[in-house]
């Protein structure tokens, strides 16, 4: 739901962020956004609005021990 809200207001960029993987959906349209990337710890992800990359690690921190 949320994903169809900001894609239909325009927000250029959605991350949803869980333990393990970052998703990041970019081309909002009004039913919600055409593309999904799954970035994961090892990865880096590209922040193209700030003209940087970050770490995956960096952002979902200590991996959690069962």
């Amino acid at each position: 739901m949320k994903a169809r809200i900001y894609g239909s207001t325009g927000y250029l960029v959605y991350w949803v962020v869980t333990a393990d993987v970052i998703y990041e959906h970019t081309e909002p349209t009004v039913a919600g956004y055409r593309k999904r990337i799954e970035y994961r710890r090892g990865n880096l992800m590209p922040v193209t609005y700030a003209g940087t990359e970050v770490a995956v690690d960096d952002l979902l921190g200590p991996e959690q021990e069962l």
